[in-house]
């Protein structure tokens, strides 16, 4: 029998998203949302519509297997929804579970986009325990 454990991820925000939308006149801001990947289960956040500085508060559970948190990966990723073309990709960062210890932790992640050009900043906090 596979040994479970029950993860708990909290998306408080993220703050200077890159602005990809601003087109003169139509200017816009980014439509942003986060997905967080555990293993192959991923869960997004709802898209705030207009803004570089999205509040969340959405809390996620995981129950990856214990083998998964010694070796696997945390992936946090954030896009800029689109509703008549694929999402763009604002910004990825990867934290190794077995870094982030036992209990509650608060995580406060900055990640370079693709392009090197500006950072976001995204809040986690979540625990191996709960």
């Amino acid at each position: 029998m596979v040994s479970r454990a029950t993860l708990k991820i909290k998306v408080l925000r993220a703050k200077n998203l890159r602005n990809d939308k601003s087109m003169g006149y139509l200017a816009k801001k980014s439509d942003a949302y986060v997905a967080v990947h555990v293993g192959s289960e991923v869960r997004k956040t709802q898209y705030k519509d207009n803004t570089l500085d999205p509040e969340y508060n959405e809390e996620f559970t995981f129950t990856p297997s214990a083998d998964f948190l010694d070796t696997g990966f945390l992936m946090i990723k954030v896009f800029d929804y689109d509703l008549f073309k694929q999402d763009d990709a604002i910004g990825e960062v990867a934290v190794r579970f077995r870094t982030l210890g036992e209990g509650p932790v608060v995580l406060q992640l900055k990640a370079t986009t693709p392009r090197g050009k500006t950072t976001q900043e995204s809040h986690g906090g979540g625990g191996l325990t709960g």
